[in-house]
């Protein structure tokens, strides 16, 4: 199953391990229903770079939280990941992406699931935790609550 199951999945949280590995014993059946329930998702793999992409992004939506935007909780999937710090990643939406890049490469570098190539410690960084949980250490402060913006903001605030 390539590189990307031996190299990147001993590193992976217990969700991402868990979703891939169910790919594996899924009948062709199986397979084309979680296939149309990707793209029912805007994860169609026709708007990826690669098949391995698309493997790791669908992988990355099965993480608790990763459904959803981390910065403001849009239920569109996100389709950028912020690497945030020394050693988290999540997944945001296209607006907070630029949110994002206006922060700077030395605090939050965005990069495209789709669209980008990652690196395997990027990889590992974005499977590793999920947006709930580095939410739940980022957001622990109750300032931060009057921070974070809605899906409802406008791109400014985000």
């Amino acid at each position: 199953h390539g590189p990307f199951a031996a190299e990147l999945l001993p590193a992976a949280s217990a969700a991402a391990r868990a979703a891939y590995e169910a790919t594996l014993s899924m009948t062709n059946d199986e397979l084309q229903q979680l296939a149309e329930l990707v793209a029912a998702a805007h994860c169609d793999r026709s708007t990826y770079l690669s098949t391995e992409a698309w493997q790791f992004g669908t992988t990355a939506y099965a993480i608790p939280g990763n459904e959803v935007c981390a910065d403001c909780g849009s239920s569109e999937p996100p389709t950028w990941a912020a690497m945030v710090g020394e050693a988290d990643a999540v997944l945001v939406c296209n607006e907070c992406c630029g949110g994002h890049r206006a922060l700077g490469v030395h605090l939050s570098a965005p990069l495209s699931l789709k669209m980008d190539r990652w690196s395997d410690e990027k990889r590992q960084r974005l499977l590793s935790s999920g947006n709930r949980a580095v939410n739940a250490t980022l957001e622990a402060h109750a300032a931060a609550a009057q921070c974070k913006p809605s899906s409802e903001a406008g791109v400014s605030a985000k």
